[in-house]
């Protein structure tokens, strides 16, 4: 359990468009990786589908991921899992994206420092992503702007 995970060395090598963390692992174990999300500190991080890391000698790789402090990894070993989020400073942040609410109307700002496309579209609470109500709204940032 949570013994197993303090034995365990977490080191994010994790670049532009590419998660990456190498394991020490003082016994030979394999373990499962996948990309989970949190909202805030305080909750779970909830699963994001099709999104299991390739593990090679210990390094666990997921490509075309935009770093963000609310992406991490969740690694998994029988019935035990451990959360790593390695860009909670935001140092390599990529993008965000804020809300606010004006004259009834959803605001949804975005900033990026690289070229990004973004989609927003609303959804029914607690059933998951596949209940997009159209229409999906798309915006590209073509060029970086500060924040």
């Amino acid at each position: 359990g949570s013994d197993f995970w303090k034995s365990v060395h977490f080191t994010d090598y994790s670049q532009h468009t590419q998660m990456v963390m190498a394991l020490t692992l003082r016994c030979p174990l394999k373990l499962e990786a996948a990309l989970c999300q949190r909202q805030d500190w305080h909750t779970l991080c909830k699963d994001l589908p099709n999104a299991t890391a390739r593990e090679s000698d210990g390094w666990y790789v997921l490509e075309k991921v935009d770093l963000h402090p609310q992406l991490c990894f969740k690694f998994s070993f029988g019935n035990s899992s451990h959360v790593e989020c390695p860009h909670q400073t935001g140092s390599l942040t990529s993008w965000n994206v804020s809300m606010d609410t004006q004259a009834q109307q959803l605001i949804l700002h975005f900033s990026s420092r690289m070229h990004a496309t973004f989609s927003a579209a609303w959804s029914r609470p607690g059933l998951g992503q596949d209940t997009l109500v159209p229409p999906v709204y798309t915006v590209s940032q073509v060029w970086p702007r500060p924040h």
